[in-house]
């Protein structure tokens, strides 16, 4: 655990870790708080058995190292990422590069508005620039307006209903140039509701 003053002064615990197969049915009760979670805004995902099959099987396979990807927990516990793979190849040409899939993140909700997103994204996009992917796309809820207004800031685009965040270190670079340095993009974050 890394424990700066700003976790003395909080008292929050700091640490991203990645998921190792014994996480499972950690993952599986995060994953399903989401997904109903979801269920306000109108999404068709039904947290369902198989739907739960479905994404522990992603889950596996990322943390067994079958596929490329990530999975990090971050709060004690409590918030739960997972970019990856796709699993099957996309049937036609596209100017994306080497593309994840942003599967999902999910706080909960006595840990939002703290960074936590934060913290897992940027581990997440040093994971996956180092297996060699440059950009994670996907699809946001309408209601989710907390990531319509910081992903920009992390050098993201929204459009539709579709997002995609690019691993380019150098925009990285000029966008802490723009927003300064990254102590204060956490303070924003909370300051902006992003969860």
């Amino acid at each position: 655990m890394r424990c700066d003053m700003e976790c003395l002064e909080t008292g929050l615990d700091y640490a991203v870790r990645h998921a190792a197969p014994g996480d499972a049915a950690l993952f599986e009760s995060l994953w399903l708080e989401l997904l109903e979670s979801q269920q306000e805004y109108g999404v068709d995902i039904l947290p369902t058995e198989r739907t739960m099959a479905y994404f522990g099987g992603i889950f596996r396979a990322f943390v067994g190292g079958e596929r490329k990807g990530v999975v990090l927990f971050g709060a004690d516990d409590n918030c739960v990422l997972m970019w990856g793979e796709h699993g099957t190849p996309v049937p036609w040409d596209h100017a994306l590069g080497a593309f994840v899939q942003g599967w999902g993140i999910y706080v909960r909700k006595g840990y939002r508005r703290k960074g936590w997103s934060d913290r897992l994204r940027d581990e997440a996009i040093r994971v996956l620039r180092g297996m060699g992917f440059n950009k994670m796309i996907g699809e946001f809820l309408v209601g989710n307006t907390a990531l319509q207004e910081t992903l920009p800031r992390h050098g993201g685009r929204v459009r539709a209903f579709m997002f995609s965040l690019d691993f380019d270190e150098k925009r990285a670079q000029r966008d802490e140039i723009r927003h300064g340095a990254r102590g204060s993009d956490v303070a924003e974050s909370s300051r902006t509701g992003e969860h």
